[in-house]
């Protein structure tokens, strides 16, 4: 480890604390090496929120260092309880969600005395939520803090912006994790300076600065007015939203979407469609500006037209229209990326078209079919790479080393990209000539003609079902049309704007309306013609499936068994890395891992990050002997190289103000240190619900043991126990069969989110439920909650109908209401409300038993089936009379059918009560008169 890492961990073991470290700077050496000096079975220590893939390779990790499988152990649902106890008792170290882990300290299997500590991996994602106290690691950390004050408590995280967002960030995150310390660590920390700036990280680093086409230029230019003008049209319409933070250069930013939407949310149900569709459209732009850079032309043209097309479909059906495809600037960007793939050209000489025909490409279209210019880059920069090997190989040679060559890794963003690039140096010696009686010959990849001529296919499909699912009449405009386009569908607008000619030029502040040529008629016919004539791509010759297919076939499968050891080696051998060039996606901290096993000699960033700009050089630092080569490619002036320098500006704003407010922040002192926990929620629950309207507080006194809800295990996933919880609730873990909260014996809580409440409805669910806890309780209660923040609307004022519509959610609880008269509905805008009401209904309540709340229902459908077969059980049911709740009386007491229709009345009224036994008795005994 290096020298600023090893100051960290001593920091970490003096004193509890939350270390934020900067991206790329080995947070998770860091968590390792903390992890390992802990891997006793002498130690009790809990890691919580870690993903899967990262627990697998901690675990690899510590197994390499020599900790065993006893004393670290990840922890999922497939481990009993009782076998958790166990484990808990034996000792060592557990990754455990936080879900079962907050169920076995309520349900006392954890000794919570025990523990020695526990670690937060990913501390902004407990800490930054909406409300950070609710959060289950929170409620975790809070038990723990309630029952032992000597256990540890550390926090991990790499991302500084999520602690600077909102008021007092910082602070209401120590609070949540119940910590008074903040180790921040920065790249501009000067201990991590020493280390990573001194001589022994000298690499030879090349900075490639690839310029924009032109035509790449004027889109990206384009994309940025229609984002500008959405921005704009979005400030001047919500004066409420914070305006410092909706700007052009922060909606760059992936992390944009997620700002704008917390501060709508609460108003989503009252902004109008036009606003959610300017929401919608600035996401959608973002995305172009990258896919701009990753796609090459043909896909991204190909995703343009197909915005296009739902931009239409939405107009058709009433729908709103995005407004910046109908600007200058949006008809610029369609027509310089149509440019960038085809020109339609009507005067083409006759071999021309024959030889466009030969590769498959419609008459009249000429290929443009324009690189992107990194791949040309990539292109030459390998060469260079091997020349570099092949001079070192030589140098090798002459001193007597046997030193390998060096592995080459490219490091790309998506694994599109990286599909692409590795499609484009495949077919290096694989090119096309689109223009053969041209002076200069130019040539383009096989896949991408490959790629023009599915589009073309596409298209033509497209508006074959267009053509035959909308009438042109239903498609004309309202106003008088031209001739030339008077029978234009609305999904042709595309052939409108990019009509013109293809040896025109265009300007950048010109109008594609006025430089549109019509699509020629005859034109038409012979795409037409040619689409509906040519055989089927699967069977056309120098396809790829068929050229597979002959190669295969040039080889016969008896040659094969005639292969010695030697040949079939040479023939069929493992590749050794360091001749392949490795084409790898940025996956975060696993990369430095991937650094450390494959030990490049040779890096290509074939897009920037900064992340892994830092864990080159902590790998270059870790292996000095390595004589390392890195290539860093931006394009100049674009998109890509602002939103690398906003990211890097970001995290070093995000570092001085959490350092400003460490120096000023109020430490937050823990609650538990001075006084003993249960008096301290006593005082507490006693100043909260000391009121005359409950008893005049006679029933609520100092000392009074805390008011107990149980609570179905399931519930842990939301919010909601971690408030009760805060709240001064006594929580009751167990598995309810009917309802999710019982706050008496005769109170019972079902509690359904908003997409939960959708989905109940639509499977029948919610009315068995409502079923259940009106057979077994006095007042049931379905309990609808919304999400903190979020819009306190089931509905939008303009959907709700007069009438009663059986589609309608709240047509369906008026129903539900109706079928159950003592169904009681509540309707919470966040869990701290739901909270608040819990107080209220508990009130001079008596406390619920645990044992009869599990009790309740327990002859279940799952108890049912396992023992009975399902066809009769489902005849049983539709009979009049038979219910949910009474249906297994008759089950356990008749054997079949047959024997129940010979029941007698008084035998059926014993069994399921008079009124039910008697509609029965009749249905089962009633003649049919013809």
């Amino acid at each position: 480890m290096l020298e600023f890492q090893r100051q960290i961990l001593t920091e970490l073991k003096d004193e509890d604390g939350l270390l934020i470290l900067g991206k790329g700077l080995g947070l998770t050496a860091i968590l390792q090496q903390f992890l390992l000096a802990h891997a006793d079975t002498r130690n009790l220590v809990l890691l919580l929120n870690t993903p899967p893939d990262e627990e697998a390779r901690l675990r690899d990790a510590l197994a390499r260092q020599g900790v065993t499988r006893d004393q670290f152990r990840i922890l999922k649902n497939d481990i009993g309880s009782q076998e958790r106890v166990q484990l808990y008792h034996r000792g060592g170290l557990f990754s455990i969600t936080s879900r079962i882990l907050v169920v076995d300290m309520l349900a006392g299997r954890l000794p919570t005395e025990l523990v020695t500590g526990v670690v937060v991996n990913h501390a902004h994602q407990v800490a930054t939520q909406a409300a950070a106290a609710s959060s289950s690691e929170a409620f975790i950390l809070r038990l723990l803090r309630e029952r032992n004050q000597r256990a540890f408590i550390k926090a991990f995280s790499d991302s500084p912006e999520a602690f600077a967002q909102g008021f007092s960030p910082l602070e209401r995150a120590l609070k949540a994790l119940k910590l008074r310390r903040a180790f921040l660590w920065p790249r501009f920390h000067v201990a991590v300076g020493a280390d990573l700036d001194g001589p022994q990280t000298t690499g030879a680093v090349v900075e490639l600065r690839q310029p924009l086409a032109p035509s790449m230029q004027e889109i990206q230019l384009a994309v940025m007015d229609c984002m500008r003008a959405c921005v704009a049209e979005l400030r001047r319409f919500h004066k409420l939203v914070d305006l410092d933070e909706i700007n052009l250069e922060n909606s760059l930013v992936k992390s944009f979407d997620g700002v704008l939407r917390r501060q709508l949310d609460p108003l989503w149900h009252r902004i109008s469609a036009r606003t959610k569709r300017l929401v919608a459209d600035i996401s959608q732009l973002r995305r172009l500006i990258g896919f701009l850079a990753s796609y090459d032309c043909v896909t991204f043209y190909e995703y343009l037209e197909t915005l296009l097309a739902a931009n239409n479909a939405a107009g058709r059906s009433g729908g709103i229209q995005s407004p910046w495809i109908m600007t200058d600037a949006g008809d610029l960007l369609f027509r310089f990326a149509r440019d960038r793939v085809y020109r339609r050209e009507f005067n083409l000489p006759p071999a021309l078209q024959q030889s466009l025909a030969d590769i498959g490409l419609p008459p009249n279209i000429q290929p443009v079919l324009e690189e992107q210019p990194k791949w040309a880059l990539l292109r030459d920069t390998l060469d260079e790479v091997y020349a570099f090997r092949q001079a070192r190989s030589e140098s090798a040679d002459d001193n007597g080393s046997d030193s390998p060559p060096g592995s080459i890794l490219v490091m790309v963003s998506t694994q599109r990209t990286g599909q692409q690039l590795q499609q484009y140096l495949g077919t290096l010696h694989n090119r096309v000539e689109i223009q053969p009686d041209s002076e200069d010959h130019p040539t383009r990849p096989a896949f991408l003609t490959d790629l023009l001529r599915h589009y073309f296919r596409w298209k033509y499909r497209v508006n074959s079902i267009t053509s035959v699912a909308i009438p042109p009449s239903a498609a004309a405009p309202s106003k008088p049309p031209s001739p030339t386009r008077a029978a234009q569908p609305g999904n042709k607008r595309r052939r409108v704007r990019g009509g013109a000619a293809g040896g025109q030029s265009y300007r950048a502040g010109g109008s594609a309306r006025s430089s549109a040529a019509p699509v020629l008629p005859d034109t038409e016919t012979a795409l037409e013609n040619f689409f509906t004539s040519r055989p089927s791509e699967a069977t056309e010759p120098g396809s790829a499936a068929t050229s597979r297919d002959q190669e295969r076939a040039t080889i016969p499968p008896e040659s094969l068994a005639d292969l010695d050891e030697a040949d079939f080696m040479e023939c069929f051998g493992v590749l050794d890395p360091q001749e392949m060039v490795l084409f790898r996606t940025y996956q975060g901290e696993a990369d430095m891992a991937m650094l450390n096993d494959l030990k490049p000699h040779y890096i290509i960033m074939y897009d920037p990050s900064p992340m892994f700009v830092r864990q080159i050089e902590l790998f270059k630092v870790t292996h000095p002997q390595i004589p390392l080569r890195v290539y860093f490619m931006v394009y100049e002036n674009s998109v890509e190289e602002q939103l690398y320098l906003t990211n890097v500006r970001r995290e070093k704003d995000a570092f001085e103000k959490l350092i400003h407010e460490r120096s000023v922040m109020v430490i937050p002192l823990d609650a538990y240190a001075s006084q003993d926990p249960l008096d301290y929620q006593h005082e507490l629950t006693l100043l909260k619900n000391l009121n005359t309207r409950i008893a005049g507080g006679g029933r609520l006194t100092f000392g009074t043991a805390r008011p107990q809800i149980v609570v179905d295990v399931r519930e842990f996933r939301s919010a909601l126990p971690s408030v009760l919880h805060l709240e001064g609730f006594t929580l009751k873990p167990c598995t309810l069969i009917v309802g999710d909260y019982v706050l008496s014996p005769t109170v019972c809580v079902e509690r359904k989110s908003i997409p939960d409440l959708i989905s109940s409805f639509s499977s029948g669910r919610l009315y068995s439920q409502a079923e259940s806890m009106a057979q077994y309780y006095t007042t049931p209660v379905l309990l609808i909650e919304f999400e903190e923040g979020g819009s306190f609307s089931l509905q939008a004022l303009g959907d709700l109908k007069s009438d009663i519509v059986l589609s309608d959610i709240s047509s369906k609880l008026v129903m539900l209401t109706l079928a159950f008269p003592t169904l009681q509905l509540l309707w919470s805008s966040s869990p701290r409300a739901t909270a608040e009401m819990f107080q209220d209904l508990k009130g001079n309540q008596e406390e619920p038993d645990m044992n009869l709340a599990m009790r309740l229902g327990s002859h279940s459908e799952t108890e049912i089936n396992a023992v009975h077969n399902m066809t009769p059980q489902d005849m049983l049911r539709s009979m009049p009379g038979v219910t949910s709740a009474n249906h297994h009386l008759i089950i356990n007491e008749v054997k079949n059918i047959a024997e129940l229709c010979d029941l007698s009345l008084a035998r059926l009224k014993t069994l399921i009560g008079n009124l039910p036994g008697q509609r029965l008795h009749d249905f089962l005994h009633r003649k049919q008169h013809r």
